[in-house]
């Protein structure tokens, strides 16, 4: 099992100690738990551990620990492709995440999940846009949630 980074954790990021649940090795609740420093656990209280039902296998706080790739930063991927398609695409994104994440997620101060990327590359294909799409940087890291990510430099 490999350590994961935990620079990126949220901090209000629950954890869970439960060795008797089935999922406990692949959890990110658990690996959070785990890796952190004793010293630190020690200042946690009950209201911020998740508690899996019973070590079933239907944990409903289960959070998988696999790591996932982040982008860091599109604006040249605009570069390469016609004005027109390049502000078709621009006008989407703008509509679709609001002026102030799309350009944090442009210039790279905020980590572009996965499923971001992947409505970027939909979008363009239904703009029929052949350019490659390529990302500035990658970083690979857990999914901590649905939060947006500021890049540390």
């Amino acid at each position: 099992m490999t350590k994961i980074d935990l620079k990126y954790m949220p901090k209000d990021f629950t954890f869970c100690s439960r060795e008797d649940c089935k999922r406990h090795e692949t959890c990110l609740h658990w690996r959070a738990y785990v890796e952190r420093p004793i010293v630190e656990r020690a200042y946690f209280y009950d209201h911020r551990w998740i508690e899996a039902q019973g070590g079933t296998e239907q944990c409903p706080n289960y959070a998988d620990s696999t790591p996932v790739t982040f982008a860091c930063g599109f604006r040249h991927i605009f570069d390469c492709m016609p004005k027109t398609q390049a502000a078709e695409l621009r006008e989407k994104l703008l509509e679709l995440y609001g002026e102030y994440n799309y350009y944090r997620f442009c210039r790279g101060e905020f980590l572009t999940p996965p499923a971001v990327q992947q409505t970027i590359l939909r979008i363009a294909k239904e703009l029929d846009i052949t350019a490659p799409i390529q990302f500035h940087a990658t970083e690979t890291m857990p999914y901590w949630g649905d939060i947006k990510i500021k890049r540390q430099k």
